[in-house]
């Protein structure tokens, strides 16, 4: 019976330590659990798009949550899963981001990479979502890519890449072509590029970034005026002036009136102080006039070791900007800017805490309103940027008491310029003394934004752009 006591004692001791031991071990766990619930409270469901590994590599996704309650640009997420590397001694596991549309590679984060080593693991990676891409994990062996799996969020088709139209792995096998091309149609994409197209964008090399802390005479609103007062002097008539700034450097083209010599351009700008004659492409219109394209920034400005990548990439563009303009496809952007700065920082908390379909509703409402309003008083040729830096919908759920108490305010900045670039007429505004509608009705539901109107707020706005911006076409 002594024995049998004892054996019952040292039992119930080690069942007692390991208790304890099982709840030592879990509390970092549930601590960094609680920290993420804080810093990313929205869990977002994934789903697996396209993946290729070599033999016995894997990526397994477990987790994704975020800052916002789906995937977005502006966002920031987390995301945990776990590997396997067999292919390799070394890789680095990294988030990346396949853009869509023009944009230029941005650099991998230390959060956006963990170095794993072969055999299997669980990753932690955290990302500030910069573009509307591709999402996927993948491994890097020696900086290139060696497999990995695509992603987005469940029940939003348009941001999985179902079917990869491309290898990761240079030994891939050939003869793929009409397979890659009806995987790149079903994802909305051109036709996967054939070895010498990727060939000719190797030699392009990556787009420029323009360097930190460049010049201002260098800014694309200064080229434009830099080059505006040139053609003034030659006695030239521009009649569009653009500046691609997809990257650097930053390109002028457009439309002159009547024939023009592009000698007498190029020369021009080499005694422009500060620029440099660095390349052109003209021609003549149908209609008789001069289209071109040009580079008036110095090579001392290009960034450090990307010199021969600029060039490279400086003889492409500038032909195909210069087409544009000749064949007439070229698509202004909006001439039109809205701004909403800091939101969550406004009087009206709705905006800062509420669902992000709720203040994107508004915004969005607001936007279009401003876009379509202000087009039909801008001149030809000339912008308008609005940077909202308050809002306050009708004192509902504000923070204070707003100078007009039960009605709308909005305070922005707005800036005009005219083709050249130079500002014509700017300005601070603090919209709150809006009487003259009527009784104040708010406008959008307190629980939904079903129906939006926003009939008072628009009201504001017409009456302040019927003020400060009808005398343009005058001008």
């Amino acid at each position: 019976m002594k024995t049998l006591l004892s054996e019952s004692a040292r039992i119930l001791a080690i069942s007692v330590a390991s208790v304890l031991c099982l709840l030592l071990a879990t509390r970092p766990a549930q601590a960094a659990e609680k920290a993420a619930g804080t810093e990313y409270p929205s869990v977002i469901q994934p789903e697996m798009g396209a993946a290729e590994f070599a033999q016995g590599d894997s990526i397994i996704i477990t987790s994704v949550r975020g800052d916002r309650e789906h995937l977005k640009p502006g966002g920031r997420y987390a995301l945990d899963g776990s590997y396997t590397l067999a292919s390799a001694e070394t890789a680095d596991l990294e988030w990346f981001a396949t853009s869509r549309g023009r944009g230029g590679s941005t650099p991998v984060s230390d959060a956006e990479r963990v170095k794993v080593t072969r055999g299997s693991g669980n990753f932690h990676l955290e990302k500030t979502l910069l573009d509307d891409g591709w999402l996927h994990v993948s491994f890097c062996v020696n900086s290139q890519l060696h497999g990995g799996i695509y992603f987005g969020e469940k029940g939003l088709e348009g941001t999985v890449l179902r079917e990869k139209s491309w290898s990761d792995f240079s030994s891939a096998s050939p003869g793929n072509g009409t397979e890659q091309d009806s995987a790149a149609a079903r994802n909305g994409e051109t036709s996967a590029p054939t070895t010498a197209n990727r060939e000719i964008m190797a030699f392009l090399g990556d787009p420029v970034l323009p360097p930190a802390g460049l010049d201002k005479r260098y800014t694309p609103t200064n080229l434009k005026v830099a080059f505006t007062d040139l053609c003034r002097r030659l006695g030239l008539t521009v009649e569009r002036l653009e500046v691609d700034e997809s990257e650097f450097p930053y390109v002028i083209y457009g439309l002159l009136a009547g024939q023009c010599d592009y000698h007498v351009i190029a020369d021009g700008i080499r005694e422009l102080n500060g620029y440099s004659y660095g390349g052109s492409v003209s021609g003549s219109t149908q209609a008789g006039g001069t289209y071109f394209s040009l580079n008036a920034i110095p090579e001392t400005q290009f960034p450090r070791g990307r010199l021969e990548d600029c060039n490279r990439r400086l003889m492409v563009r500038l032909q195909m900007l210069a087409d544009s303009m000749r064949s007439g496809t070229f698509k202004p952007a909006s001439r039109i800017e809205v701004v909403f700065d800091n939101p969550e920082s406004y009087t009206d908390r709705r905006l800062s805490f509420d669902a992000d379909w709720y203040h994107e509703d508004i915004f969005s409402a607001i936007r279009s309103f401003l876009v379509k309003l202000t087009d039909q008083m801008l001149p030809d040729g000339y912008s308008l940027k609005i940077t909202f830096t308050d809002i306050d919908l009708g004192h509902r759920d504000s923070s204070h008491v707003p100078a007009a108490s039960g009605s709308p305010a909005f305070e922005f900045t707005y800036s005009v310029t005219d083709a050249s670039g130079a500002v014509v007429k700017h300005g601070t505004e603090n919209l709150r003394h809006y009487w003259d509608f009527g009784n104040y009705l708010p406008s959008v539901g307190t629980a939904d934004t079903a129906g939006i109107e926003l009939r008072f707020e628009k009201a504001m706005l017409k009456e302040w752009a019927d003020t400060r911006l009808a005398d343009l076409k005058k001008r």
